[in-house]
């Protein structure tokens, strides 16, 4: 299997080979803060969220910051007690990060596609 991220935020897009590490960290640089997978929008937490291979599966686990995450279209909520979530990736999900409680055309966002393709 070949699992990548494409991510694209305004005119560039990214492709990683998320097999490369077990944990990408997503996140908006600054000072201290060299998250793996750069995202410049202000809407963007420094430490956003990560990407988790769990036990040879995918996962993303927003950070349950004020702008979050949406998945295939839904935001992403977070568990009991306002614990973090995992989302189990499929192949061709969506997620839109900063997109707070809803996406607004007028905004630009970071969207990232998962691929899992087989070798």
């Amino acid at each position: 299997m070949n699992n990548i991220l494409i991510v694209s935020e305004d005119d560039r897009t990214i492709r990683y080979q998320l097999d490369d590490k077990n944990i990408w960290e997503v996140g908006r640089p600054y000072k201290d803060i060299d998250p793996d997978i750069k995202l410049y929008s202000k809407s963007i937490s420094r430490r956003h969220g990560s990407f988790q291979n769990i036990d040879g599966y995918w996962f993303y686990i927003d950070n349950n910051k004020k702008n979050g995450t949406t998945y295939n279209g839904n935001r992403i909520e977070p568990g009991i007690g306002g614990r973090v979530r995992p989302v189990m990736l499929r192949d061709g999900d969506k997620l839109v990060f900063g997109g707070g409680n809803g996406i607004d055309e007028e905004k630009k966002y970071a969207v990232a596609v998962y691929k899992a393709e087989v070798i």
